[in-house]
């Protein structure tokens, strides 16, 4: 995807590749969330109006908004949300070396013994460690739904398609997914704690608009009480 995949940080999340950083630009975007824009691409729009809800509109465009989770979130079992497309390029299958998406949620995650290490600043600058292991879950490829992917560019990297981009545009769609379960199934290995959210739009391979909205994002613990991203870093 460009440049896309030759920066860093979360075109990690997104592709995984761990190379060396690029110049971008950071902002916040609300309390807790951080635009990340890779420098020379133009970036996609992204409001927000309160800490689980946001717009997004990319124009040939490529983007993330980021949020390190909480000390209650790094364990959570489920993590839900709404969202809806009303704008979208065409679906493409993932694994293509030209694959745009209107929407993905990426999970990255770190064991529990290096937790902090996954700086935000070492993410910028350098890229992800090629040891994180990272969930993307993706509305607006050509898969079918329920497809699961390696991600072709990080071997830890997974990509789950949970609504493809052949119909539903225009509909708010409901989620609420098994991260626990997932990473259990898909790594093969005992639940690591999670470390990052991550939204992404990508149009800029396709030079067309996306538009999205995500709103009522929230995590659920192990006994079903569901929570709010935006908590502090030190809420348990």
């Amino acid at each position: 995807m460009k440049r896309f995949l030759f920066v860093a940080l979360l075109s990690v999340a997104l592709l995984g590749f761990s190379g060396a950083g690029k110049l971008f630009a950071v902002m916040q975007v609300w309390e807790g969330w951080g635009n990340f824009g890779i420098f020379g691409e133009p970036e996609p729009e992204v409001s927000m109006s309160a800490c689980d809800a946001m717009d997004i509109t990319a124009v040939d465009a490529i983007g993330f908004v980021y949020h390190r989770v909480s000390d209650r979130a790094r364990n959570a079992t489920h993590i839900g949300w709404r969202w809806r497309i009303d704008e979208g390029p065409d679906p493409t299958f993932l694994g293509q070396p030209k694959q745009d998406r209107p929407v993905s949620i990426h999970l990255i995650f770190e064991p529990p013994e290096s937790r902090g290490s996954y700086s935000e600043w070492q993410l910028w600058l350098s890229g992800f460690p090629k040891e994180a292991h990272v969930l993307t879950y993706v509305w607006g490829s050509a898969n079918a739904p329920g497809s699961i992917v390696v991600n072709p560019y990080h071997e830890r990297g997974r990509l789950i398609v949970l609504r493809n981009g052949l119909g539903g545009y225009g509909n708010w769609q409901s989620e609420r997914v098994d991260i626990r379960g997932d990473f259990e199934n898909l790594f093969g290995k005992p639940f690591e704690e999670l470390a990052y959210v991550v939204v992404s739009s990508d149009t800029d391979d396709s030079d067309s608009v996306a538009k999205v909205l995500l709103r009522d994002i929230f995590f659920e613990d192990g006994e079903g009480e569901r929570f709010s991203p935006c908590g502090s870093e030190e809420d348990s």
